[in-house]
C-alpha cells in the first residue's frame, strides 16, 4: 500500500519543519522509525537545521544526482499527474490559481 503525503508551503524555508512534523506522524502511525529518507538535490533539503536533525536522530541521506528525474521515476510521475488533475479541475470551475493547494489537497485525497 502507498501513501502520498502532502503539505502546503508558501517558502521553501518550512521545508524543515514540515519534514519534523512529517517524520512524527509516520512514526506515531507505524510504531516504525524512518531510517533512510531520499531527496533530490534541492536547496530546502540542505538546511543545516534539517541536517542537524537526521544526523541527531540517525536517519540517513540519499540524495539523487542532480538534474535527474529519472531518478525519481515515480514521485515525478505522481507529481506530473497531481499536477495535470489539478490544472484540469481548476480550469473546468474556472477557479483561479489561489485555489491550487486546496485543489491539490483533494486531489491528493482522491
Amino acid at each position: 500500500m502507498s501513501f502520498l503525503y502532502i503539505y502546503i508551503m508558501r517558502h521553501k524555508s518550512k521545508t524543515s519543519d514540515k519534514f519534523f512534523h512529517y517524520k512524527n506522524f509516520v512514526e506515531k502511525q507505524t510504531n516504525q522509525q524512518i531510517k533512510i529518507s531520499r531527496f533530490d538535490h534541492g536547496g530546502e533539503y540542505k538546511y543545516d537545521e534539517l541536517n542537524d536533525f537526521c544526523q541527531k536522530e540517525d536517519i540517513k541521506r540519499g540524495f539523487t544526482t542532480a538534474c535527474t528525474p529519472q531518478e525519481n521515476g515515480v514521485s515525478e510521475h505522481k507529481n506530473r499527474f497531481l499536477i495535470n488533475v489539478v490544472l484540469t479541475m481548476l480550469s473546468y470551475v474556472k477557479l483561479p490559481k489561489v485555489f491550487w493547494g486546496e485543489a491539490l489537497l483533494t486531489t491528493n485525497y482522491l
